[in-house]
């Protein structure tokens, strides 16, 4: 008889968490917070990862909007906050 075999679940917590526009925001921030402090992810390369796990809407275009340069910068995340802050 063949030994069981072992699944192994990792995670490499480079989805950011995901927000929709009927969460409630403080929680949701609290989750991106920690996040930013465990994921492998550059910082560069986070505020477009957050974008993609937005829910299509108002917020995730308005996100959008910020452009390429933001998306792409070391505080990304930041402006994303104060962008998504404004529209909830």
């Amino acid at each position: 008889m063949a030994p069981p075999e072992t699944v192994r679940v990792t995670s490499n917590y480079k989805a950011p968490p995901a927000y929709s526009e009927d969460q409630d925001y403080c929680n949701w921030k609290l989750d991106l917070q920690l996040w930013q402090e465990f994921t492998g992810l550059e910082k560069k390369r986070q505020g477009t990862a957050l974008l993609l796990e937005l829910k299509q809407g108002k917020i995730k275009d308005t996100v959008r909007s910020l452009g390429k340069d933001v998306l792409i910068a070391e505080d990304a995340i930041e402006r994303h906050k104060h962008v998504v802050c404004g529209v909830c």
